[in-house]
């Protein structure tokens, strides 16, 4: 770290397995440690739980990845993934759950000034010299909290959309704002939630984001996932992310 005032950002991705057993949860964990020694402490991060202990259908062989912003405070922070397995009942038996082999597996850190740029690409090419690249200008908010409901929305909450009847989670935290510097920008918007399905049959749950204008007051959709069939009727928790990058063409 060139700064104890830097923030690093977390990019993981790796494989993993879950089993058919009932009464089993997978719970994947980040932690940190202020040096890079193996006698380092280390503190917990983040950690999601992919599979409640109702899903007992099959094993789930699927990805898992994970974008955070964290303020180690220190030069040299290490990050340290593991693994918790919830078995009480002793249902596993021989059957394994767990990390995957995988050529797609990877950790990748980047630094972040503490203005929020990539160090990279940020500063000046000389003392005289024409300024550089402005880097990355990054805002990020991890403050949200559950919303669950046990029957479809029937109001649209968005104006400008009438028609997209959905639950409105701006109250709950799920909300960010970035005001572009150019009008040529392009914003990257990773967004990262941690979702619960029913064990019900012939249900779905569809997520996705919407955006508006400073001074409009319609919203737009930007992009939604269906993440499952009516025919699947095993609860389930995973992780959703939502990867874009929007031209949004003001400032």
């Amino acid at each position: 770290m060139n700064s104890i005032s830097n923030k690093v950002l977390t990019n993981f991705k790796w494989k993993y397995k879950t089993s058919e057993a009932v009464n089993t949860l997978l719970t994947f964990k980040v932690k940190r440690a202020g040096s890079p020694y193996l006698d380092a402490s280390f503190e917990e991060i983040y950690s999601d739980t992919l599979l409640g202990s109702s899903n007992a259908g099959a094993p789930l062989i699927n990805t898992y990845t994970a974008s955070f912003i964290d303020n180690p405070g220190v030069i040299d922070p290490r990050y340290q993934i593991y693994y918790q397995i919830y078995d009480p009942s002793g249902n596993l038996g021989t059957d394994t759950i767990g990390i995957l082999d995988s050529s797609g597996n990877n950790l990748i850190l980047t630094e972040l000034l503490g203005s929020g740029g990539i160090g990279t690409f940020a500063g000046f090419t000389g003392p005289t010299g024409q300024q550089g690249f402005p880097g990355v200008d990054m805002v990020f908010t991890t403050d949200m909290s559950s919303n669950t409901n046990t029957s479809a929305s029937a109001s649209a909450p968005f104006s400008g959309l009438p028609s997209l009847l959905c639950y409105d989670l701006s109250g709950d935290g799920y909300t960010i704002s970035k005001t572009p510097n150019d009008i040529n920008s392009k914003l990257k918007l990773d967004f990262k939630v941690k979702y619960q399905t029913s064990t019900n049959p012939n249900e779905r749950i569809t997520i996705g984001v919407v955006y508006k204008i400073a001074g409009d007051p319609s919203y737009n959709l930007l992009g939604q996932d269906t993440l499952l069939g009516q025919t699947l009727a095993t609860s389930n928790q995973d992780v959703y992310n939502f990867n874009f990058v929007h031209e949004p063409n003001t400032k």
